[in-house]
């Protein structure tokens, strides 16, 4: 695909600029193509999208971003949020990226990562969230199977309430003779 031979820099430019359903099937076929390539490319235009001094551009890469990957399934999301994590320095642009995609997306990406591997990525990401989306997150998804990947930082984000507690308590009659 010619977009992964571009400059980083100028293909971040074609996604930013690129109506938002074709900028989507731009981006899965970079990823279908070469992930690794299309990592560098993306996290290009996340930090173009950040490094935007005036607010009113920042909007509206901001609004471009959002909408280009919200059109991307859950599947094609988690192999390039992956590999755009595992560059140097790079968790903090999915961070970023999680930050301005709907609530909705986020959570369904954040599950289909909990079943594709790279736990500990997916716990670094999300501690580089700010806490009200971390929280927003959280209560969205499993939590029972996202508990046990978080840092405790992370984990002192959450409500009192969030937080759950197990207690077994156990009488004679719950026991059956020959149970362990």
């Amino acid at each position: 695909l010619m977009m992964n031979e571009l400059e980083p820099d100028k293909a971040s430019e074609v996604i930013l600029r690129t109506d938002h359903n074709a900028g989507a099937s731009i981006i899965r076929s970079m990823v279908a193509d070469n992930v690794s390539s299309a990592a560098v490319r993306v996290e290009h235009a996340v930090k173009n999208r950040n490094n935007e001094l005036d607010p009113e551009t920042h909007n509206e890469k901001t609004t471009s971003l959002k909408q280009t990957i919200g059109q991307i399934e859950p599947k094609t999301l988690v192999q390039l949020f992956q590999s755009i994590a595992l560059l140097p320095n790079t968790p903090s642009t999915v961070a970023d990226l999680f930050e301005i995609l709907e609530l909705n997306t986020t959570i369904q990406v954040v599950a289909e990562w909990m079943g594709n591997g790279e736990q500990e990525v997916l716990s670094m990401v999300l501690g580089l969230l700010s806490p009200e989306t971390f929280v927003d997150v959280y209560n969205g998804s499993d939590a029972g199977s996202l508990f046990p990947i978080l840092s405790n930082e992370t984990i002192s984000w959450l409500p009192e309430s969030t937080l759950f507690h197990v207690e077994t308590y156990m009488t004679p009659e719950t026991l059956e003779e020959g149970e362990s």
